[in-house]
């Protein structure tokens, strides 16, 4: 699927693939999600995967940034707040 993201300087059109349903454990105990990566040119390093929440509203749950240099950043949700 293509989805448009704006990064604060552009707005740019990106290819994700379902990767399928997972399992995760967080703080908040197991939750079901969607798992999404997106899918990278051959010349890309830059990657970015999201989970979402199918009990939570397909909330994100967890994201996992890659920059150019290979570095990875794992972001996981601590807590839930409805307002």
């Amino acid at each position: 699927m293509n989805v448009f993201v704006a990064d604060g300087r552009r707005l740019a059109d990106y290819e994700y693939r379902i990767i399928g349903k997972e399992t995760l454990k967080t703080p908040l105990g197991e939750l079901e999600t969607l798992h999404f990566q997106k899918v990278r040119e051959a010349d890309d390093k830059r990657g970015l995967e999201f989970w979402l929440s199918v009990d939570r509203h397909f909330l994100p749950v967890k994201i996992r940034l890659v920059d150019k240099n290979g570095t990875v950043v794992d972001s996981t949700v601590t807590s839930v707040t409805y307002q």
